[in-house]
């Protein structure tokens, strides 16, 4: 009677992680909004950030969204609805780590200090090897505001597109 109880601990134990994995409980770049910082060196007309068009706020855009500052991005991005603004903001600088130029870091830590003064989900992330097959860079993210995380996310490029997003699992 005692074995199987212990059992049905482990079995219910077990099928309980299944499903906060299967619903998606971790945070995902490809279901969050993902912004592409400008290097410093490619800027034209004072701009710093983009987004493409991509789910889940294809519906709220055209094409691309060009931003100039901080503020006009963190601006765009509260006026998402709040289901897609809990998936949180995705910042991936210019480039791989080694060519990014101190104003590229700079303006990124600006726009950190800005989304916590505003209390904005938001993750920065670095070009990383991760071992993909599709051929795109991995990505090692952090949780940097509202508050920072201790736990870096690793997105691995995905062979296959999925819901309209070909990107990255974390």
């Amino acid at each position: 009677m005692r074995v199987n109880a212990f059992f049905l601990f482990l079995l219910s134990a077990s099928v309980s992680i299944a499903s906060a994995e299967a619903f998606g409980q971790n945070a995902q770049i490809s279901e969050g909004v993902r912004v592409m910082a400008l290097s410093s060196k490619d800027r034209a007309g004072g701009l710093r950030y983009y987004i493409n068009s991509q789910p889940p706020i294809s519906a709220y855009m055209g094409d691309t969204k060009l931003f100039k500052g901080e503020a006009d991005l963190l601006s765009f991005f509260q006026s998402l609805p709040p289901d897609v603004q809990r998936r949180g903001l995705w910042v991936t600088p210019p480039g791989l780590p080694e060519n990014q130029t101190e104003e590229d870091r700079n303006r990124v830590g600006l726009l950190v200090q800005e989304a916590r003064k505003q209390k904005v989900l938001m993750y920065v992330c670095a070009a990383a090897d991760l071992g993909g097959r599709s051929g795109l860079v991995g990505w090692e993210c952090t949780q940097e505001s509202p508050s920072r995380g201790a736990q870096k996310l690793r997105c691995i490029p995905r062979d296959k597109p999925h819901l309209g997003h070909p990107r990255w699992d974390c």
